[in-house]
C-alpha cells in the first residue's frame, strides 16, 4: 500500500504482486482505534463492512496477540516486505 500525504490519497493496492480490485474481498485485523475510524482512514462506510461480514473482537490486546506469535514462533527471520510505504 502506498500512501500519499501531500494529496491524502492512496497511490496503490498491491497483495502477492498483484493490484488489489475494487470486487475482491479480504480479511484482516485491526485494533480499535482503526476500526472505530474505518471511514476516516480507509473511506469505506462500517455498514458496507458490516454487509460482508460481522466484524468480530479476536483479542483484546495487540499486546497479547504479539506475545502469543513470538513465544509459537522463535528464531523468525527478517524480510523487508515494504508492505506501507508513505510518501
Amino acid at each position: 500500500m502506498v500512501y500519499d500525504r501531500a494529496s491524502h490519497a492512496y497511490k496503490e493496492f498491491t497483495f502477492e504482486g498483484a493490484e488489489v480490485t475494487d470486487g475482491q474481498m479480504f480479511t484482516l485485523g485491526l485494533q480499535n482505534f482503526h476500526f472505530k475510524n474505518f471511514k476516516d482512514i480507509f473511506n469505506i462506510d462500517l455498514a458496507e463492512v458490516e454487509a460482508n461480514m460481522k466484524p468480530r473482537i479476536i483479542a483484546t490486546s495487540c499486546r497479547g496477540v504479539l506475545e502469543e506469535y513470538l513465544s509459537e514462533r522463535q528464531h523468525l527471520d527478517h524480510q523487508n516486505g515494504e508492505r506501507l510505504a508513505v510518501l
